[in-house]
């Protein structure tokens, strides 16, 4: 009985030497967790942040592009004035060509007159 609680004791030495480096393995794993973690929570910290500077980058974007469409938009309704405006003056120098050379006929035509008589 005595050899029996001898080996038993030996076992449970074994077993106890045993847990404890299973124990030490996993205090190692937990501390490395901790500082993947904390490493982790960092990374992400600073991710928010580029991420908070891209939306407000984006935002600042969208608010120029706004602005050139509106500009633009502006511009287009410019050209079509100007264009209606040229169009009118095209238009009135046709008519003033006209009558000019209306105007031209007749006073060559009263000149013939004037001639013959």
């Amino acid at each position: 009985e005595k050899e029996d609680l001898a080996m038993e004791l030996t076992r449970s030495q074994a077993d106890a030497k045993k847990v404890s480096s299973e124990n030490s393995s996993l205090r190692e794993e937990k501390d490395r967790l901790e500082v993947e973690l904390e490493h982790s929570r960092l990374e992400a910290k600073e991710k928010n942040g580029e991420v908070s500077k891209l939306r407000i980058e984006l935002q600042q974007y969208i608010s120029e592009v706004r602005r050139i469409e509106q500009l633009l938009r502006e511009k287009e309704d410019d050209r079509k004035k100007i264009l209606r405006q040229y169009e009118d003056l095209t238009r009135e120098v046709q008519e003033a060509e006209t009558i000019n050379r209306t105007l031209e006929m007749q006073a060559a035509n009263l000149m013939i007159e004037v001639k013959s008589k």
